[in-house]
């Protein structure tokens, strides 16, 4: 399990890679700990929104390490009330709403 994290702050967004459980990682079971504790101060702070991809997939994975959230924005969710027959895939939604940023990759 890899997260990634985007934050907006004073000049621009920054982007954090964190390989929580990952083949590659080299973390410890301490070090996993003190992450999943980071973590929980992070997402269950009710002040700041998460917004993820088809949260409920996230979630249960997150939640089986202990790692909780509140506050969540689901973009697949919303993105059905808005309209319930249009294509809900995260790559569909940049399509959509955001096709100046695929010019950059």
């Amino acid at each position: 399990m890899t997260i990634a994290i985007s934050c907006k702050e004073e000049d621009g967004y920054k982007q954090y890679i964190i390989p929580y459980i990952h083949k590659e990682s080299t973390f410890s079971e301490h070090e996993r700990n003190l992450v999943a504790i980071m973590l929980n101060t992070i997402f269950s702070n009710p002040r700041n929104k998460k917004i993820l991809q088809n949260a409920k997939f996230d979630l249960k994975f997150l939640y089986g390490e202990g790692i909780k959230f509140v506050n969540v924005w689901d973009t697949k969710l919303m993105s059905h009330f808005i309209r319930e027959d249009a294509p809900k895939s995260l790559m569909d939604l940049v399509k959509q709403y955001f096709p100046e940023y695929l010019k950059e990759f």
